[in-house]
């Protein structure tokens, strides 16, 4: 099957906090390292706690963050190499939020239930 997203090494750091002088005194580590794959026609859900760095990685993924250092492919091409116009091309992208209590909360035994098609796209270019 061929890979739709690829990302390697993506790292984002936030300096939370300055000297007088505007000297970085503290950062936070929000994305450290991350590498994944995505095959053509799966879905991706990241889970974990608040504060994990959950939705920094999907706007570093669609590019509303820009990387410390990484690499983020889609479809075999590099998006951090985009131009304008390719960037605009995929503006309609978004992320999908899902409340905790509806989500892990199945109406029907797993063996039961019809399988599920995501109706948002977290990448689509």
């Amino acid at each position: 099957m061929s890979v739709l997203l690829e990302v390697e090494g993506l790292t984002r750091h936030f300096v939370t906090r300055r000297s007088p002088f505007g000297r970085p005194l503290a950062t936070v580590k929000a994305v450290d390292g991350v590498d994944l794959t995505v095959p053509a026609g799966s879905t991706l859900a990241l889970v974990g706690e608040t504060g994990c760095g959950k939705s920094t990685l999907g706007r570093l993924i669609l590019r509303l963050f820009e990387p410390m250092s990484g690499d983020i492919r889609f479809e075999g091409r590099s998006i951090l190499a985009f131009g304008e116009k390719e960037l605009r091309a995929g503006a309609a992208c978004r992320t999908a939020r899902l409340a905790p209590a509806i989500a892990f909360t199945p109406i029907l035994p797993s063996a039961e239930s019809p399988p599920i098609r995501p109706s948002v796209a977290v990448l689509r270019l």
